[in-house]
């Protein structure tokens, strides 16, 4: 990742605004992937049977029956509001960021479908480590995704009411 704000930096004047909104997007995925992917935990086969054996039977990968994690978070009322406005706010930067760098170039539901892909690359890259270490750091959760996109709607239905706002008080169509 330095690397890439090393070659945005050779690559453009860092007094433009194109530079910045570059830069910016590079710490945003910097942090993006640190909170979705780290830390990864690797266990030495011992501490791992001893990890498993604690949990019992309860060792889950992923959850793939939509709504049923956004249900639960409702009944049990733990951590609820944190983890859905969590998940519905996580993209929200990344539609900024692309509607800033690609502007009138993707529509709407390009961008959209660019927010659910990214999505859905998180949640296979974390059953992927979950696969690779053992043991289930993180669920993969189909509502993760479902909250994500709903994050990504929001900012582009956002974008679109502040650019026809926009564009009528300019005048411009």
């Amino acid at each position: 990742m330095a690397f890439l704000c090393l070659l945005i930096m050779k690559k453009q004047k860092p007094n433009t605004l194109k530079f910045w909104i570059h830069f910016t997007f590079i710490v945003y995925l910097i942090c993006l992937i640190d909170v979705t992917q780290f830390p990864i935990r690797f266990y030495d086969s011992e501490t791992l049977k001893e990890l498993k054996a604690g949990i019992g039977d309860y060792i889950v990968y992923y959850q793939l029956i939509p709504f049923h994690s956004i249900k639960n978070y409702f009944v049990s009322g733990v951590g609820t509001e944190l983890q859905i406005i969590g998940n519905v706010i996580l993209l929200i930067p990344f539609v900024i960021y692309l509607d800033l760098m690609f502007y009138d170039k993707l529509s709407p539901l390009k961008e959209i479908g660019i927010t659910l892909i990214c999505s859905f690359v998180i949640e296979m890259l974390q059953f992927l480590f979950n696969s690779i270490t053992g043991f289930p750091s993180r669920v993969v959760d189909i509502d993760d995704i479902i909250l994500n996109t709903f994050g990504g709607i929001i900012a582009v239905i956002v974008i679109v009411i502040i650019r026809k706002l926009f564009r009528r008080k300019t005048g411009h169509q």
